[in-house]
């Protein structure tokens, strides 16, 4: 089996301005359904959260960022689950490391960080 090459954050929002605008305009009014789970843990109202970045820069892997419009180009016969997810690259193949639903049951980027670790681990 190839080893980790590089960690691929999806994120269930796209890349348009209009897309970023609104993302941005949902940090200040709540709503009772969020797009993108991994969007609210890993990112605040000004940016990407402090703990968040200091965890992914100090994995042992490569680590990109895609939002899915971007993800679905690069990639367009890889994935049809639902979004976000964060996979892995082992050479040309990608696995899923945490699906939507593992993500939405982390409450915070503690727990994020630490499903992470364990499926890495």
């Amino acid at each position: 089996m190839n080893k980790i090459d590089t960690i691929i954050l999806v994120y269930n929002g796209d890349s348009s301005l209009f897309a970023q605008a609104t993302a941005y305009v949902q940090k200040f009014i709540p709503t009772s359904t969020n797009v993108c789970n991994l969007c609210h843990l890993s990112y605040g109202k000004l940016g990407m959260k402090a703990e968040w970045k200091r965890f992914i820069r100090g994995l042992p892997y490569n680590v990109m960022t895609q939002h899915r419009d971007e993800f679905r180009l690069k990639f367009p016969d890889m994935f049809d689950s639902s979004l976000p997810a964060i996979l892995v690259r082992k050479g040309n193949e990608i696995i899923e490391l945490l699906s939507n639903d593992e993500i939405s049951s982390a409450h915070d980027i503690s727990q994020l960080k630490n499903l992470i670790i364990k499926k890495l681990g």
